[in-house]
């Protein structure tokens, strides 16, 4: 967010950076025979199983309210212009 970009794409840096995954993947097979499977791709190009992987951390809603807060948007911009 520091460099201007949308909050969106600072969550899926943080996640990506957290969570260490690039691309997910689901196998599914005509019939119906077998549930879907989903994989991702991890730093290293291995594939992992999503069920295998660890999940997004809950956030505290407090530091939701500050990412979205004005205060924060306008306490960066003041920060780069300076």
């Amino acid at each position: 967010m520091r460099e201007g970009k949308l909050q969106a794409a600072a969550v899926e840096a943080a996640d990506f950076a957290a969570l260490g995954y690039r691309e997910r993947v689901t196998i599914a097979w005509k019939g119906d025979v077998w549930k879907p499977i989903e994989f991702f791709m991890c730093n290293d190009g291995t594939m992992i199983r999503t069920d295998l992987a660890p999940s997004r951390p809950d956030i505290d809603p407090q530091f939701m309210q500050l990412v979205e807060s004005p205060w924060l948007h306008s306490a960066l911009r003041a920060r780069t212009k300076a």
